[in-house]
């Protein structure tokens, strides 16, 4: 079993890197991906914009508006309600967010066991 995060029409499935929109698959830049994992994950704090580069740009030197051109991205597609900015502080995830189990894919599934 893996965690899912459901938020409004949305699914977000971290452990297969996967975004449902109701139920059919979403596609987003893996930086955008991983910025959104990271705002929900965090969900009840305000993330400052370099520590929010710094997870999402580990290790790498990046403009500032590389994290805007995403969080508006992100906007775009979950709703301009989404994602709060917090003047002076950074951004936080809004939408209420619940968690659910989810069975692993059947290719992660364990295998059958033979019977003799």
């Amino acid at each position: 079993m893996s965690e899912s995060f459901r938020f409004g029409r949305f699914e977000l499935r971290p452990s297969e890197r996967l975004l449902l929109a109701d139920g059919e698959t979403v596609t987003l830049g893996s930086r955008a991906y991983d910025l959104l994992v990271c705002l929900v994950d965090h969900r009840d704090e305000v993330l400052p914009k370099d520590r929010l580069m710094a997870l999402v740009w580990p290790g790498r030197v990046v403009e500032e508006n590389n994290l805007a051109v995403h969080v508006s991205a992100l906007r775009k597609l979950l709703g301009p309600g989404s994602i709060g900015t917090v003047s002076g502080r950074g951004y936080r995830f809004t939408l209420p967010v619940t968690r659910a189990a989810v069975a692993a894919p059947a290719s992660q599934a364990a295998p059958a066991l033979e019977r003799a």
